[in-house]
């Protein structure tokens, strides 16, 4: 029986819900008549009564809930018109306090500000995120000649490199090319023995040419040397005559290696390392030749073995021995295209002439007041001695050029900026501009960043927003970011292990905050030019400024390059 009427209770509900066609919204109630006897049907009509009255008041409820939603729409859009009338009204209203038209800036609504504010209070900075997973521990500034430069910083592992290129044109030094490699050695003392530093008996018809050798075991025979380096490597010749030596540096017996100069074949100018993870500075080398090698009798019977050296002191790659460094220069990755500016690019409008600082299109515009200054952990370094021939390492180094900047013959502005390195394994620099003629700035950009299109495509905001570059000449701006984002980051999906960050320092003074004139809209002042050569990302302090004499611009900024195993992953 109940199975009867759960089934018809289920029916009737199903029919009740599918023919209803009233649009009364709810069940209609039907009695049923005689199909059972009188005790039964008050039953089932019992049932259905108490089932009719759980519909109706289902309905009840659910009447209920429409109208509070309904209600809870109707204040909300009333809140809503409320605020939009308040809104109007204050940016409408010409009555405003003065204090609350700055407070406002360039929003309408000092909400709007204060919003905007705290969305750009929550940036990222992406030079630091570099920065704190590099673990760089030696910086080296290397002369490539007299027009370039190039200072590495290294991890043991890696390298980023800075290249620094004189124009064509003019004197300044500006950042070209930013790369990352490998290291590989590089040699920074050699020794080449001579007489007064061999003892013993050596053949003297060998002493006639570069490779020398000594059978003398019994005085014995040897030589002693000084080299610089974290490597030491030992040159000579090897063949089937050839015995062993015996090497010691610094006078301490624990440092005792043997090197054979037996092969059976004769090959020149062999090298072998003879110690190697040495501190970096200056080490004693003594060698003693010990006779055959135990394990190679030589070719021409026993106790015959020679013990071959090379030496020429007039060739500076092949020595006796070589004091080495690990450094960085071998490329892997171009990060920063060559040429391109990065420090800085003022269109300078002058007696009627207009062009850019530094050098653009070939016409010279910023020559050297004084001549060039780096200081490596303090200590003045002349770019043209010959100490300059081998790479200097520093912990930290400070390159200045202080510069004059000329247009139409005549000096308009002296110019002055500093580039800083040290183990952070940034670029940075700080420079200063200031006007000694009256002049006008049409575009001025006091950082840059050309990205190398074979390695990146896109270019992400501290906000998180990214502009893929379509390398089609297309100009955009990260306009919710103004001038109040600080860094920004390049990076691509096909080089998942490679990024290049910068961020403007000081933006109050840098990107002229506090200042009304000469500014490009707040939202066009974060340039990304999407060029077929390259995409490059513009920050725009400057536009249309008409400097005054004595009038002085300063802005600082820094570039840092790296390889980071999914650095890709990291900034996203």
């Amino acid at each position: 029986m109940k199975y009867l009427v759960g089934r018809l209770v289920k029916s009737v509900l199903i029919l009740n819900i599918c023919t209803n066609k009233k649009g009364d919204g709810g069940l209609r109630r039907h009695i049923i008549g005689g199909l059972w006897n009188r005790r039964e049907r008050i039953g089932v009509n019992a049932n259905f009564e108490y089932l009719f009255e759980g519909v109706i008041r289902i309905s009840i409820l659910s009447d209920r809930a429409e109208h509070v939603l309904k209600e809870a729409q109707r204040v909300n859009n009333q809140n809503l018109n409320v605020q939009k009338q308040l809104d109007d009204f204050v940016a409408n209203s010409g009555t405003s306090d003065i204090e609350v038209v700055q407070a406002r800036g360039e929003h309408d609504l000092l909400n709007h500000r204060l919003n905007h504010a705290d969305l750009i209070s929550q940036q990222t900075d992406f030079t630091q995120i570099v920065k704190d997973r590099i673990g760089f521990n030696r910086g080296s500034i290397k002369k490539i000649d007299n027009t370039m430069f190039e200072v590495s910083l290294d991890n043991g592992m890696k390298n980023s490199t800075y290249r620094f290129t004189e124009d064509l044109n003019d004197d300044f030094r500006k950042l070209t090319k930013v790369y990352v490699g490998d290291l590989y050695d590089f040699i920074v003392s050699e020794f080449d023995a001579g007489e007064s530093d061999i003892t013993g008996n050596w053949n003297g018809s060998s002493k006639n040419g570069n490779n020398w050798y000594t059978q003398d075991t019994s005085s014995p025979s040897g030589f002693t040397g000084y080299v610089t380096g974290e490597k030491i490597n030992f040159m000579s010749m090897i063949d089937n005559r050839g015995g062993i030596w015996e090497f010691i540096l610094n006078d301490d017996p624990g440092t005792s290696k043997k090197i054979s100069v037996y092969s059976s074949s004769a090959k020149y100018n062999v090298t072998q390392t003879i110690a190697d993870n040495l501190p970096y500075r200056e080490h004693k080398v003594t060698a003693v030749f010990k006779g055959d090698d135990p394990n190679n009798a030589p070719s021409t019977g026993v106790g015959t073995a020679r013990g071959w050296m090379y030496t020429n002191p007039s060739e500076d790659a092949y020595n006796t021995l070589s004091g080495v460094m690990e450094i960085g220069s071998s490329e892997t990755k171009r990060l920063l295209v060559d040429g391109s500016n990065k420090e800085f690019a003022f269109n300078a409008k002058y007696n009627g002439q207009e062009h850019w600082l530094p050098e653009h299109s070939g016409v010279g515009t910023v020559f050297y007041d004084t001549p060039l200054e780096i200081y490596s952990d303090g200590r003045k370094i002349d770019y043209l001695s010959s100490e300059f021939t081998h790479s200097i390492f520093f912990s930290e180094l400070r390159v200045t050029q202080k510069c004059v900047c000329r247009i139409s013959n005549t000096n308009i502005a002296n110019l002055k900026i500093t580039h800083t390195f040290n183990m952070d394994g940034a670029c940075a620099y700080s420079a200063e501009l200031k006007a000694i003629e009256s002049f006008e700035i049409t575009d001025g950009y006091p950082l840059m960043m050309p990205l190398a299109n074979e390695t990146f495509d896109t270019v992400i905001s501290g906000l998180h927003n990214k502009k893929i570059s379509r390398y089609d000449g297309s100009l955009s701006y990260f306009e919710l970011e103004e001038d109040k984002v600080s860094s920004y980051a390049g990076v691509d999906k096909k080089s998942l292990d490679f990024i290049v960050a910068c961020k403007i320092e000081a933006p109050i003074k840098s990107m002229r905050l506090k200042d009304f004139d000469g500014h490009k809209p707040q939202e066009q002042k974060m340039l990304f030019n999407e060029r077929e050569d390259f995409p490059k990302l513009y920050y725009h302090s400057m536009f249309n400024k008409s400097m005054t004499i004595g009038e002085v611009y300063n802005w600082s900024a820094q570039i840092v390059a790296a390889e980071i195993k999914d650095g890709y992953g990291i900034i996203n």
